[in-house]
């Protein structure tokens, strides 16, 4: 009956109730919470004995914690270090922002409804998806803000926590495929280490490995831990998933499918501290269905915990695979991509159905020996048909065709291989006059009463959709008049 009132408080009530003879003392036997915690890096390593995880642990090296705690418990657990063991007990102290609600608040029993269990989380997307979003969703010192939405079944959801777990199904699915793939090729070979690869896939997803080996040592050096794991979701997802895993099924052969193991094993490697229960099991399935047949140092492990993690060497992997396709498979593999990008994005401008193929004529000067060396991928990725393919050093431009500009590199789309001409320009004419409208009712309103009158906000909004209205006319107007 005492505990919640302030020491005065309970003297006074001591003393009406007992008489004024009563003393309050505190308790001998209770340690201060902050004053307990000051111990913690010693006293939970067997101190005060000279213990042999005092000798190996002790002093660590780096400290992670929030930024709002450096008085209560990190300057105590400094002090408490050097009183009582003589050494400081870590050199580095890595301080990461608060997790707040969407306003900005911390937090609060007094707003469940604005608050996430993390368990509930954990439940609903997995731990490791959970884990990685916390690490990269805001950069270092600032706080993440996280935006609750109640879904159908009445539960609290968090999109970019649905996006990690979008992620690791994507990882679980394209190891799903490489393992498919190697045991089709690997049975009855025999152990062979990687060599020149002989396809630019190959080559460039191999480069490209490398780059992120290198940087995202760099950024962990530096404590850039949320960047690093944004660049490696960039490489698995967009290089490896997106690019390299369909540029494979063209010809998965024995190269490619050293070339894939190699790629993958370095993704979950690079991977695990962020995300380290699926990643060890990726990377265990990964080992078992090679079986020796690719010399890939690291899966000779136990566990992709006690792998070592990736790091190059002079353009050479340490894994005992030699690394090659420089700079130069990069360059060429970005102007592929940029081909397929423009012959894609046409596709979806003019809403050409997904299943049919177009024609195309790419006009590619220096570049025509490389695109007609990948003329497969550019029929398989940009839905192009191999027969209505035109891949020349000079053309000249067609009638009524989309024309595309890469540098030194035009696409030309003809328009009859795309759209119904005339269903295609009665949709574009009608969709003009609709803006058109839009710009009008734009006008009216801001020179109306309502202009003067309404907030800023509303005003700035208002502005903003008459702009992009006004842009979209633009460019409709462009392609009716290429038409």
């Amino acid at each position: 009956q005492y505990c919640e009132l302030t020491e005065a408080e309970a003297y006074a009530k001591a003393r009406a109730d007992w008489g004024n003879d009563v003393v309050l003392v505190q308790d001998t036997d209770v340690l201060d919470t902050w004053f307990s915690s000051g111990l913690w890096p010693f006293s939970t390593l067997g101190w005060p004995k000279e213990t042999p995880d005092m000798a190996q642990y002790y002093p660590t090296t780096m400290l992670e914690t929030g930024y709002d705690i450096i008085f209560f418990w990190v300057a105590r657990m400094v002090m408490m270090g050097l009183e009582l063991t003589g050494k400081e007990p870590f050199n580095t102290i890595y301080l990461h922002g608060l997790i707040r609600q969407n306003d900005g608040k911390k937090m609060s029993k007094s707003r469940p409804e604005k608050a996430v269990d993390p368990l509930d989380m954990i439940d609903a997307y997995g731990c490791d998806a959970l884990r990685f979003y916390l690490i990269t969703a805001g950069a270092p010192g600032n706080d993440i803000k996280v935006e609750i939405k109640i879904g159908p079944d009445g539960k609290k959801q968090v999109e970019r926590i649905e996006g990690a777990r979008n992620f690791a199904n994507k990882l679980w699915n394209a190891t799903r495929f490489v393992i498919g793939k190697v045991s089709q090729v690997s049975e009855g070979s025999e152990v062979s280490t990687l060599s020149t690869p002989s396809t630019l896939g190959n080559a460039w997803i191999t480069a490209r490995a490398n780059e992120t080996i290198v940087n995202v040592r760099k950024l962990m050096d530096g404590y850039e831990y949320g960047e690093a794991g944004r660049l490696i979701y960039e490489f698995a997802w967009n290089d490896f998933c997106d690019w390299y895993v369909e540029l494979a099924k063209l010809d998965f052969d024995h190269e490619t499918a050293q070339t894939a193991v190699a790629a993958l094993d370095t993704i979950l490697r690079l991977l695990h501290p962020f995300m380290p229960f699926i990643t060890e099991e990726l990377w265990q399935k990964l080992k078992e269905a090679t079986s020796g047949q690719f010399e890939v140092e690291s899966l000779a492990y136990p566990a992709l915990i006690l792998a070592p993690f990736p790091t190059t060497d002079n353009g050479r992997r340490t894994t005992g695979a030699s690394v090659v396709g420089g700079p130069s498979s990069v360059v060429s593999m970005n102007t592929l991509q940029d081909v397929i990008r423009v012959i894609r994005q046409a596709r979806a401008d003019y809403k050409v159905a997904p299943d049919k193929k177009v024609a195309a004529i790419i006009v590619a000067g220096e570049h025509r020996e490389l695109l007609e060396s990948q003329r497969a991928a550019i029929v398989m990725l940009a839905k192009v048909d191999d027969g209505a393919l035109t891949i020349a050093a000079t053309a000249t431009a067609p009638d009524k065709a989309v024309a595309q500009m890469l540098g030194d590199i035009t696409v030309y789309l003809p328009m009859a291989g795309l759209v119904d001409l005339e269903a295609e320009k009665k949709r574009l004419s009608d969709e003009l006059a609709a803006m058109e409208q839009s710009i009008i009712k734009s006008e009216s309103l801001l020179n109306s009463d309502f202009g003067k009158r309404a907030p800023p906000q509303v005003i700035e909004k208002e502005k903003a959709k008459m702009t992009d209205a006004q842009q979209k006319c633009v460019q409709l107007k462009e392609r009716l008049a290429s038409m």
